[in-house]
């Protein structure tokens, strides 16, 4: 800090509060700082705040070696002496001066991303609420027979003068026969305490998803079509072989008042963490209910975003999600249910999102968030990887694909290659008539299948 103190003064203390700053709003989470602007800035404040500095030295005593502003404060403000002295009027080279530190103490600030006009000062009880209850003394309808007098003179009047204005009859007080009625005593009141009457939450909504319509199909397989004929044309598999849900799993949800339990506890752990706002709406789904925040004026997406690990805590989870919902002024909170709802292939094959898609090859994934079948279009992926960890759902997500495509459709429109080296996921469906071979399970055979694909794709493309 000598060389440093010597030419730029106290300056380099400056900059490195600004560089506090600006960690603080990282850290914080606010990331539109815009820095390639600020940097900028930050520097020609603090050299314009240098030479204000300099303007200090006659009346402000330093410690640093060149002074409050240092050589380079001296440099501009010499600058600014010799422009005063051109023009013939030196005594405005201080103004001068303070008037550019000024400037520059300004664009200090601005770089610093420092908004002082939403600083707020604590609120200081009136002086009416530190005195005290006024006291109110009770009106006589009469007055006393000195008051007429004037201030003055009652100074000067002495003991003997008082005894000769004796009151007369009329001047006596009189009973008054309707005297006021008292006033009533005001209680003191100890400032900062006073009570606000509860504001009336607005209702909750909870948004249940309607039960998915079925499908035509699940009503033609009520009543199987007779077998007249000999040769019949290749039949899609029944529904009748999948699972059914059985009548104590259809309704597994939490309950409307552990919903609203939830969002109310949820709004006292946001509010732990300073972000205010209430839940407007929850939507309940089979896995995970979806609680829609509504901030504040003034709290930023990002801050919730970073708090889900804490959420998740404070609300006894597992996990949680916080996102931004697009085009809407909400941030959704994902948590799991209590209860969780088992997702029947059954349910979802038997839906008409699955019957009227138009996708080629039609895939069946599960439900969203509020229950309703999602359904996808094979066609439209390049590629399609599935990973995960052990016991999260591959071989489920795998098999639920795979029978999407059984059911919908026949083996002349859809053909499969099928290669499972480790002989345990795949091998019950060897002998489909959608098969081009068996299941392949040797690794040197399924190099030889790969390379047939890659010459059978090339092939379409030439067509």
């Amino acid at each position: 800090m000598g060389l440093a103190s010597v030419w730029f003064g106290i300056t380099p203390l400056a900059i490195a509060l600004l560089l506090c700053i600006w960690g603080y709003w990282l850290i914080d989470g606010r990331t539109e700082l815009d820095l390639v602007r600020r940097i900028p800035a930050g520097l020609c404040g603090a050299a314009l705040f240098t030479a204000g500095l300099t303007a200090l030295n006659d009346t402000i005593a330093s410690t640093a070696p060149g002074g409050l502003g240092g050589l380079t404060g001296h440099l501009i403000n010499s600058l600014l002496t010799s422009g005063t002295d051109s023009v013939g009027a030196p005594f405005l080279a201080w103004p001068l001066g303070m008037l550019v530190g000024l400037a520059g103490l300004a664009l200090y600030v601005w770089a610093g991303a420092i908004n002082p006009l939403r600083w707020q000062l604590p609120e200081w009880p009136s002086f009416q609420d530190w005195r005290g209850p006024r006291i109110q003394m009770p009106q006589l309808s009469g007055s006393w027979p000195w008051s007429r007098r004037a201030s003055s003179d009652e100074d000067t009047e002495t003991e003997a003068d008082l005894e000769d204005d004796e009151p007369s009859v009329a001047d006596l007080p009189v009973e008054d026969p309707c005297p006021p009625r008292p006033r009533k005593r005001v209680e003191p009141r100890m400032p900062g305490l006073d009570v606000i009457a509860p504001v009336a939450k607005p209702d909750l909504r909870i948004l249940r998803t309607e039960k998915p319509a079925a499908g035509k199909r699940l009503e033609e397989e009520a009543q199987p079509a007779l077998d007249l004929e000999e040769d019949s044309p290749y039949e899609l598999p029944p529904l009748t072989l999948l699972a059914k849900p059985k009548d104590g799993q259809k309704i597994t949800r939490d309950s409307d008042e552990l919903l609203e339990t939830n969002a109310r506890r949820l709004e006292e752990v946001l509010g732990d963490f300073s972000v205010r706002g209430r839940i407007g709406q929850v939507r309940p789904g089979p896995v995970v209910t979806l609680y829609e925040l509504e901030p504040a004026a003034g709290i930023r997406s990002s801050r919730v975003i970073s708090l889900a690990d804490d959420i998740a805590r404070s609300m006894s989870a597992v996990s949680a999600r916080v996102a931004a919902v697009p085009g809407r002024n909400v941030i959704g909170i994902e948590l799991p249910n209590q209860k969780r709802e088992t997702v029947y292939l059954r349910e979802l094959l038997a839906s008409a999102e699955f019957e009227k898609t138009p996708a080629s090859l039609t895939l069946a994934l599960g439900k969203d968030i509020g229950g309703a079948p999602v359904v996808a279009d094979l066609a439209r992926m390049p590629h399609l990887l599935i990973a995960g960890t052990t016991g999260s759902g591959k071989s489920v997500a795998i098999n639920t694909m795979i029978l999407s495509l059984l059911y919908r459709l026949p083996p002349d429109i859809c053909k499969l290659i099928m290669i499972d080296p480790k002989m345990l996921e795949l091998s019950v469906y060897d002998g489909i008539p959608h098969l081009l071979t068996p299941v392949v399970t040797d690794p040197k055979k399924a190099v030889v299948a790969l390379k047939w694909t890659v010459r059978e794709m090339e092939d379409r493309y030439r067509r």
